[in-house]
């Protein structure tokens, strides 16, 4: 396996660097035959990287431990569905699989676009001709999957990290590379378009769906990150600004600017020269996350071990800033915009102000991450916690939030005064809902949040403690926009068409799957703002417990009813039974079994088998900690709201599929609702 894999990485590199190559001589010649053999070359290219990851697989499958790799990731005992997914466990495998994945997405995007873009195609083959050999390099010269032992070959593996033998770990990692290796493809686009001198829309519409996709597929591996953090590591936390979750949001915000700036592009033929950067800074901003945690930078929980190829990752990079910047700079006459703002009333202006502050916000956040470690080189090691993440990012994150719920509000070129005043009636309605919902709030004991861990003068504490409660605020004013939008143009089609609401309703999402699908994804986000705010009300408590004793925490009472002592094949099971009551001690709730898992190749490497019972109010918390004597020791917390942040999730899951639904399948749903309507 070792030698067909070798022989497989080598020919992937030299057809890549032919596919390059043929299509540089295409575009020179202006020959269609080269650039049709330039093109497949890379679908052959594709079908090689294919090769190689199901060698790698099988290697995985059969214990093959004569490849380092799979001595290193994974053992015998394993169950067969980690055993596999351990492809990608390590750097080497990973590594395998993003190359995979680029040459896939690029001969799809390639095979899908030759014909309506043939002066952009060539250029586009050889930008991902590149990039595709500069990936196949690190694989042959510094993470070779498929490298032997030199000494006699173990009869048995080390296995797989405890904390990665998790199934949202086995999901988080692809769709994280799915999102990074999709946004090679509008970064392709763009210099393709400079490259031909094509700067107008075409480039934009062919982007499109694969900015939005990749978009779609960061948020997932971010959010898959927050559930494996949330449940596997048993702080009671989803984001503690940790650098490797950084380097995944660092692409996530300029990603995000880009898929709202380039509809003034298509609307306008404004924006040029944002789209051009913003396409080519979120794929920069891949490589540099992947530098991040690759080089040993950085120290984190899930980062890789520190090596040499992080050098490889920062010369691309800083050779690509600068092909770059020369392009557009080469570029720039073509790159003026069609159109100006022509006032602040106006849905460009919202979009320009909302790409300034996502660029801030990733410049921000990226500071923090790196500036510990630099200052370790100067001197005296920073460190930046949490708290102060969260008190330099929640204002812009809230400015944010009010954009998303302004923006769809406002025309194009300017608000007309007829829109003004719908505008301002909206607004008070929305005002009244939400005072409405602060009162409610009020009832039910909500007060403003205290942050305990800010080292700030006090009338900065004062106003943080209110942020929460803003944060409600600004959630209820999106969600109120959207559900309006959605009731306005429901009820104007019913009446218009006499359709009962739900025809209505699936008519007028499948003529505009675009503007709809996308105000279900700011409403999923408003959701998600909403959990992410009930974090300032969580409590905590660490508690210890004999057989039989209480414990109380919020609206709940712990009992404490003992502990199990299991082992299979590959692990020591300690699970404890606690019963759920509520406060006063007297209805019980239920039951839950907090655990640790002792790992007998991995004994200084406990895992924390939290175990939660969930609600759309707030989550109980419990995790299992230490035995001693007959007590065992319990981290229990209540957090709020949290799972909103899951279900605003799936909101947006539901919104970006209808944004990308296939026109002929939305033409498909309006001629079906136009039947129902008639009839």
């Amino acid at each position: 396996m070792a030698e067909f894999g070798n022989l497989t990485l080598h020919a992937l590199l030299v057809l890549c660097t032919w596919t390059g190559a043929m299509a540089v001589v295409g575009v020179r010649r202006r020959s269609p035959k080269m650039v049709h053999a330039a093109r497949r070359s890379l679908y052959a290219a594709a079908a090689l990287s294919s090769v190689a990851v199901v060698a790698l697989t099988l290697a995985f499958a059969t214990s093959d431990f004569a490849l380092d790799y799979v001595f290193r990731y994974s053992d015998r005992t394993m169950p067969t569905f980690y055993k596999l997914t351990a492809v990608w466990g390590g750097q080497e495998g990973s590594l395998l699989l993003w190359t995979w994945l680029l040459a896939v997405m690029s001969a799809w995007a390639v095979h899908v676009n030759h014909e309506r873009l043939r002066e952009l195609i060539p250029h586009v083959i050889v930008v991902l001709a590149v990039v595709l050999v500069f990936f196949c390099l690190l694989l042959l010269v510094s993470a070779n999957p498929f490298d032997v032992f030199l000494v006699e070959i173990p009869t048995e593996g080390r296995g797989l990290n405890p904390l990665l033998q998790n199934p949202y770990m086995v999901t988080h990692p692809p769709a994280l590379y799915i999102g990074y290796v999709g946004m090679a493809i509008p970064c392709a686009f763009a210099l393709a378009a400079l490259l031909a001198g094509e700067t107008g829309e075409g480039w934009i519409r062919a982007a499109r769906p694969w900015a939005l996709a990749s978009w779609y597929f960061l948020t997932m591996g971010l959010v898959l990150g927050m559930l494996w953090a949330y449940e596997e590591l048993g702080w009671g936390g989803y984001w503690g600004w940790d650098p490797v979750e950084n380097a995944g949001l660092f692409p996530w915000l300029t990603a995000t600017a880009y898929v709202h700036s380039v509809m003034v592009q298509e609307r306008r033929g404004m924006f040029k020269v944002w789209n051009v950067v913003l396409a080519v800074l979120t794929f920069e901003l891949t490589i540099f996350g992947t530098f991040l945690t690759r080089s040993g930078f950085i120290e984190s929980v899930h980062a890789f071990a520190q090596s040499d190829i992080g050098w490889y990752f920062l010369v691309f990079m800083f050779g690509a800033a600068l092909f770059s910047a020369a392009l557009i700079a080469w570029r720039w006459p073509l790159l003026r915009g069609q159109g100006s703002l022509e006032s602040v009333l106006s849905r460009e202006f919202v979009v320009a102000v909302n790409n300034w502050v996502l660029l801030f916000v990733a410049l921000l956040v990226l500071v923090l991450t790196i500036f510990p470690n630099i200052s370790g080189y100067l001197g005296d090691k920073v460190t930046i916690g949490k708290s102060v993440f969260n008190l330099w990012i929640t204002p812009p994150g809230l400015l944010l939030l009010l954009l998303t719920g302004v923006g769809p509000l406002l025309g194009w070129r300017r608000t007309t005064a007829g829109a003004r005043r719908q505008l301002l009636l909206r607004s008070m309605t929305a005002v009244v809902v939400i005072g409405a919902f602060f009162v409610v709030l009020f009832l039910l004991g909500v007060r403003p949040a205290e942050e305990t861990s800010l080292h700030v003068p006090p009338t900065v504490r004062a106003v943080w403690s209110y942020l929460p409660l803003l944060a409600f605020g600004l959630s209820a004013f999106v969600a109120v926009q959207v559900v309006q939008e959605l009731v306005r143009g429901t009820v104007f089609r019913s009446r218009s068409t006499g359709a009962d609401p739900l025809t209505a309703l699936l008519g007028l999402v499948g003529r505009n799957r675009r503007r709809y699908g996308g105000y279900t994804v700011h409403l999923g986000v408003a959701l998600m703002f909403l959990g992410f705010a009930g974090e300032a009300y969580k409590q905590e408590a660490e508690v210890m417990m004999r057989r039989g004793q209480r414990a109380a925490i919020g609206g709940y009472t712990l009992r404490y009813d003992g502990i199990t002592d299991r082992a299979d094949g590959q692990k020591r099971m300690l699970t404890a039974t606690l019963s759920v009551f509520d406060r006063a001690g007297g209805r019980r709730l239920g039951t839950i079994r907090p655990a640790r898992w002792v790992y007998f190749k991995h004994q200084g490497q406990p895992t924390t088998e939290v175990d939660i019972r969930r609600s759309a109010r707030e989550d109980l918390f419990v995790a299992l900690g230490g035995l001693e004597q007959g007590t065992a020791s319990f981290k229990v917390i209540i957090n709020p709201l949290v799972n909103w942040i899951w279900i605003g999730f799936l909101l947006l899951t539901v919104g970006v599929v209808i944004a990308l639904a296939p026109a002929r399948l939305g033409t498909g749903a309006v001629r079906r609702a136009a039947r129902r309507e008639l009839d």
